[in-house]
């Protein structure tokens, strides 16, 4: 009787399972109606591990306007975090930050002229608590728990 009853639970499960499993197709209205606005013309939801990352690669584009690299400081801006400025007992400064525009956030600690991940640490000055990182050929400056400023 145990068994019996254990696999009539076991099989209603399974059919409630199947039953509620059907991907995002009920939420299909929700997401055409866009009620937290249009994605990034550069948005690819079939990208893994990144919320709205352009698909060209980290590198400078000459021709680029000032504009657009002000589009670009603005998207740094908005994803980058500096969390440290230290100066270890070897006495070369490092800046610590966290890009948040991957999902999981990426952190990089990088000494001056450092490169890592398309990013590159172009100055730091500990003592004053500011540093410069540059990415795709655009530089902006950071002030540890303060305001940042664009060098385009």
């Amino acid at each position: 009787m145990k068994k019996k009853c254990l696999q009539i639970l076991i099989l209603g499960a399974a059919f409630t399972a199947a039953a509620f499993d059907s991907g995002f197709k009920p939420y299909r209205t929700i997401i055409e109606r866009m009620p937290f606005g249009r994605p990034p013309a550069d948005f690819d939801p079939d990208a893994p591990g990144t919320r709205a990352q352009s698909k060209k690669a980290a590198e400078p584009d000459p021709t680029a306007t000032d504009l657009e690299k002000e589009k670009i400081a603005e998207r740094i801006r908005a994803t980058v975090r500096v969390c440290a400025l230290n100066v270890p007992p070897n006495g070369e400064p490092v800046v610590g930050f966290t890009d948040s525009a991957y999902t999981p956030p990426r952190s990089h600690l990088l000494a001056q002229g450092q490169t890592a991940d398309g990013w590159k640490a172009v100055e730091i000055d500990a003592e004053a608590r500011r540093a410069v990182l540059e990415r795709e050929g655009v530089s902006v400056k950071f002030a540890l728990g303060g305001e940042r400023k664009s060098d385009g």
